[in-house]
């Protein structure tokens, strides 16, 4: 195994696994300050400053305008759009759009803000990092335990579902209803800001 680099912070090593990959921030870049104060606040003191730095690199919007940020892109799905409206509703009200950027590389590293903050609380604990780690089959043991288990022989196996299986998938189902929650609140936001603008018109 190779040796920790500690030249790379704990999201950078992702993209050492594979140098054509893009990493994604799966949030709304609207959202991504208000995240990155609330991680730096769970922070040891002592690692802060390298958190700033860190979370700096991979998203500032001056370098964003310069294509220099770390993240490729942004996933942009329903709940995460209420988040942004929710976190700054004036804003929104004036604008009444959002724009969300298709996925552009070949291999895109999805990263949530919930992922990025273990990974920063935890890092003193992950093992020495190795780039080729990727590249290694997956424990054959620890697989046919799994595979005992339907639940994860439905998602693993090819298939493992028919097509009509899809929508019970209890994974699926708990994002559908939470898509069509979040969706059901943005047009509802939508609508009464474009309510309150064409009465201001009138």
């Amino acid at each position: 195994m190779m040796a920790a680099d500690m030249s790379l912070d704990v999201l950078e090593r992702p993209v050492a696994t594979n140098p054509e990959s893009e990493v994604w921030w799966d949030s709304s870049p609207r959202v991504y300050d208000s995240r990155r104060q609330a991680t730096l606040a769970r922070a040891r003191p002592a690692k802060r400053a390298n958190g700033q730095a860190q979370l700096a690199r991979l998203f500032d919007p001056a370098r964003a305008v310069a294509d220099e940020m770390g993240f490729g892109g942004v996933t942009t799905n329903p709940p995460l759009s209420l988040q942004a409206i929710q976190n700054d509703p004036e804003f929104w009200t004036a604008h009444s759009r959002h724009i969300a950027d298709p996925a552009g590389g070949d291999f895109v590293y999805i990263c949530p803000p919930g992922f990025i903050a273990q990974l920063m609380q935890a890092e003193d604990q992950l093992p020495p990092f190795d780039a080729t780690a990727i590249d290694r089959e997956p424990d054959a043991a620890l697989t046919a335990k799994l595979r005992q288990l339907p639940y994860f022989r439905q998602a693993y196996d090819f298939d493992g579902m028919a097509p009509g299986e899809f929508s019970q998938f209890a994974a699926f189902a708990a994002t559908a209803t939470e898509f069509a929650a979040a969706i059901r609140k943005t047009v509802d936001f939508v609508a009464r800001a474009m309510e309150g603008r064409q009465t201001r018109l009138a």
